[in-house]
């Protein structure tokens, strides 16, 4: 399921194909109750740096240090670059994806947050997004983001939600996770 969830939100011409060496990383999709007991989920802005995902919306998360693993890398960036905890709260791992403009291999963590009351961003955020996860799912795929990482006339497929285009890595695994949740319910 996954590989053909990355595949339909891949941007033009990406391959999912990866190469023997890669920099690991994990990645927090941190799912939390809101008002009514309607579930969202946390989505942040990037500050701006001199890096290729800078400014992207994306989930919390990072590369991994010396003998972490992507999962304790997803908990510990989680925690530094939002002040959530979700260590107990990591539900199941989604497909790992390969992002080739970083050479980063990035494993998804679906994780229950009782509360994001602690939410402070650090440095590293320049501001987050709260989408409803029925919004996720009543979305439709969009097409036409046009970046300088791509060439002029591609059309980059992306969700809109909160008033922003998510597109790249963090729309691929938007949409497995999508998919996994139609499969269940």
């Amino acid at each position: 399921m996954g590989r053909e969830a990355h595949k339909e939100l891949a941007p033009p011409g990406r391959s999912l194909e990866q190469p023997d060496s890669f920099v690991p990383a994990g990645v927090m999709i941190a799912v939390f109750p809101g008002e009514h007991g309607e579930a969202h989920f946390l989505l942040t802005r990037r500050a701006e740096y001199n890096g290729v995902h800078s400014g992207q919306i994306s989930f919390p998360g990072g590369k991994t240090q010396l003998n972490e693993s992507p999962r304790q890398a997803a908990v510990r960036e989680t925690r530094e670059e939002t002040a959530l905890e979700t260590g107990g709260g990591i539900i199941t791992a989604l497909s790992p994806l390969y992002i080739p403009v970083s050479g980063i291999k990035v494993y998804p963590y679906l994780a229950h947050i009782e509360n994001i009351e602690s939410l402070q961003t650090n440095h590293e955020v320049s501001g987050v997004l709260l989408p409803h996860l029925r919004e996720l799912m009543d979305s439709d795929i969009s097409y036409g983001l046009q970046s300088p990482e791509y060439p002029p006339g591609n059309r980059v497929p992306y969700f809109w939600l909160e008033n922003a285009q998510v597109w790249g890595a963090t729309a691929m695994i938007l949409n497995e996770l999508k998919c996994l949740l139609k499969a269940l319910f």
